[in-house]
């Protein structure tokens, strides 16, 4: 729970990749319908940055089904560029690209967000499962880490958007 959030605050969301990663169009009427009438509060909208062209019309469409966009789901890793992100990129990386393809993601997901009218996204640490768990390695990716979160703060802090570290990625 969030600092300062009692539990009438607390709201049920569905995260939508779920839906996407079994095949449905996750944005269809059908699915929001579905999940309105479950009873939950909100979705998560998958950062597909490269996909959502008319985030303002997404969000309407949610809101008509009395849906809230609680949060942008951060689409981390291998998985994430077959759902509509780069694929290309993280946040700990000693990879140039990468790490600046990371940042680059999140600065469109703070502008997706700010669109949806949400004010968080998942940012996962780490370059799933293949990270160099030596002391070296470790240090580098705590100081590559700290320079990613540098270069997007500012940028977050200036939309008004929170970006909370998954700190326990299952991969």
């Amino acid at each position: 729970m969030y600092r300062g959030m009692n539990m009438a605050e607390f709201k049920y969301s569905v995260p939508l990749f779920i839906y996407q990663m079994w095949g449905y169009d996750c944005y269809s009427d059908e699915v929001l319908a579905s999940i309105a009438d479950a009873g939950y509060d909100g979705v998560e909208v998958p950062g597909a940055t490269l996909q959502i062209r008319n985030p303002e019309a997404l969000r309407k469409r949610i809101e008509s089904h009395g849906l809230k966009v609680v949060a942008v789901t951060g689409l981390w890793g291998w998985a994430g560029g077959e759902l509509g992100a780069v694929a290309e990129k993280d946040i700990m990386s000693s990879n140039p690209l990468w790490r600046s393809n990371a940042v680059r993601y999140i600065r469109d997901c703070v502008d997706l967000m700010v669109a949806l009218g949400c004010r968080r996204i998942n940012v996962s640490p780490g370059p799933l499962g293949k990270g160099d768990t030596s002391l070296a390695g470790i240090a580098a990716a705590r100081e590559n880490l700290l320079q990613t979160m540098r270069e997007v703060l500012p940028y977050a802090e200036k939309n008004d958007v929170l970006l909370p570290l998954e700190q326990n990625n299952r991969y």
